[in-house]
């Protein structure tokens, strides 16, 4: 019920009580004290040692979201308290969990993760969070008695955005396979935009890495950004439409929903965050560490990461130019094959 009722939302309007939403929570608190059990009474089933590459992803999401949810606390914004303390805490460690599947989940950030998820959650759902801090953890004083699990530092922002940059690429990944399919039921099969492919057969997939943008897409963005006043935060668009008019590029199709898109993004992330396009992380290195939990899930022979410009020079069967080259910094291109 205290879930729901801070789910229900913040503010003077209506609040949004929905029993669906009950009913889901009792299965959800239900679920996490039985994993939470299970994870803490046989420890074996973890692992020791030293932190691989998604250890360190996932102990920087979780002092993310701790620092997220204190912000909101702090504003008694409720409602996303419960989003980024209770619902997103759970979605991270799902990950996690899928991710080192084949080498199991570190035992110190499954502690850390269970102590910091029950704290976070004890002023909305204080029972539960009682007994999990009680019974599970063997905590001496009640948890009303605990103090806020403190970082003391804020999150590493190249590991949180690796983070974000593996599940998007999953997700695209997914996409591209399923667009294939589409295309393939259509009749496209063999056709010069694309490899045959038989996708009852084994499968592999090659992901092209860009390392620059497109020459057309360089000259949008330096238009806008000439066009750009600081003083005012605002884009003269006559200034872009004549600057890519000079350019010969106001007539190109992809162009202006482009610059569209781009502004969005500077509404979203500030003129300065938008104007600078660069990567915080190597993502040839990002996908490499990723690649096993790549042919996992998606039941790949193999899977290779392969730069645009080494791509583009393999004349030969396989490497599809028009596929190639639709590829970006930050977001990969994709083509499946048969082994």
């Amino acid at each position: 019920m205290r879930l729901t009722l801070a789910d229900a939302g913040d503010g003077v309007e209506d609040a949004n009580f929905d029993e669906k939403t009950a009913n889901a929570n009792i299965l959800r608190l239900h679920t996490l004290l039985g994993w939470c059990d299970d994870m803490l009474k046989d420890e074996s089933k973890l692992r020791t040692g030293p932190k691989n590459y998604h250890d360190r992803v996932f102990e920087e999401e979780i002092i993310d979201h701790i620092n997220i949810t204190k912000h909101h606390y702090n504003s008694t914004s409720f409602k996303d308290a419960l989003k980024y303390g209770f619902y997103e805490f759970q979605n991270i460690r799902d990950w996690y969990r899928e991710v080192t599947a084949d080498v199991g989940m570190h035992t110190d950030l499954v502690k850390y993760w269970v102590r910091a998820s029950t704290l976070l959650m004890a002023p909305i759902a204080p029972h539960s969070a009682e007994h999990i801090w009680l019974t599970f953890l063997h905590e001496p004083q009640s948890i009303q008695l605990a103090r806020w699990p403190d970082p003391g530092r804020t999150a590493d922002r190249t590991l949180i955005e690796a983070g974000a940059y593996m599940r998007s690429t999953l997700k695209m990944i997914r996409d591209a396979e399923t667009t294939l399919l589409k295309k393939l039921q259509k009749g496209k099969k063999g056709k010069p935009d694309g490899p045959s492919f038989d996708p009852k057969s084994p499968k592999s997939v090659r992901v092209y890495v860009a390392t620059r943008f497109p020459e057309w897409q360089e000259t949008c963005v330096q238009a806008v950004k000439e066009a750009y006043s600081e003083a005012q935060d605002k884009v003269d668009d006559v200034r872009v439409r004549a600057i890519l008019t000079k350019n010969g590029l106001l007539k190109d199709k992809r162009t202006m929903p482009f610059v569209q898109a781009f502004k969005k993004r500077m509404q979203d992330f500030g003129a300065k965050g938008a104007f600078n396009r660069s990567l915080s992380f190597s993502e040839s290195q990002v996908l490499t560490e990723f690649l096993p939990y790549l042919k996992r899930s998606l039941n790949l022979v193999d899977a290779e990461v392969l730069l645009v410009d080494e791509a583009l020079r393999r004349d030969e069967p396989g490497f599809t130019q028009t596929i190639i080259e639709t590829s970006e910094p930050g977001s990969p291109a994709f083509e499946y094959r048969n082994v």
